[in-house]
């Protein structure tokens, strides 16, 4: 296994932006827009009922636009508030939420994907950009550590991703791993 060191010195540029998220802890899901309503729910290839989401999860069902797009993201339980003395009746059942992080067959760079995807009405993940630097990614595995940052999510770690959408498709070409340009620093 490459380490994070490793990554950011022999497989990517020094002034290389990248861009931090958290490694969300849920079921990744693939969604399907056919005109600005959702068509079609993957999880592993297969498909999903649509019912099961209708009002148990923050999915746009209808976009602001008539598009066709593919979106991926992670569908999670939210954490539940953690009160000492609560009544068993007075807990809320579990809840999701799905946070989307990428567009499929778009030229667009992360950060602007990210973007526009909030414009849609998605809930995108907090992140943080840096350009590769070793040092300024230790200091964001320590935020994490002491709870300081992600804490909205159930997670376990960071993912750093490469912010230049012609980095990532040279390195896709490259690579047999479509997700090559991401590098997941668990902890």
């Amino acid at each position: 296994m490459i380490s994070t060191k490793d990554f950011l010195s022999r497989k990517i540029l020094p002034n290389t932006r990248l861009i931090i998220e958290p490694n969300i802890i849920g079921t990744k899901i693939f969604l399907d827009y056919t005109n600005g309503s959702l068509n079609k729910i993957f999880k592993r290839m297969i498909e999903i009922d649509l019912s099961f989401f209708k009002n148990k999860c923050n999915l746009p069902i209808k976009l602001p636009i008539n598009i066709n797009l593919s979106v991926v993201g992670i569908l999670y339980k939210n954490k539940l508030p953690s009160i000492d003395f609560i009544q068993e009746k007075d807990i809320p059942k579990p809840s999701y939420s799905f946070c989307a992080f990428h567009i499929f067959n778009t030229k667009l760079n992360h950060f602007s994907s990210l973007q526009s995807l909030k414009s849609l009405g998605f809930e995108v993940p907090e992140s943080f950009h840096t350009k590769n630097n070793v040092n300024e990614v230790d200091i964001y595995i320590e935020l994490i550590n002491q709870k300081k940052i992600f804490i909205r999510y159930p997670n376990s770690g960071i993912v750093l991703k490469i912010n230049s959408r012609k980095f990532q498709s040279q390195i896709s070409k490259n690579s047999m791993n479509i997700n090559h340009w991401t590098f997941k620093v668990l902890i």
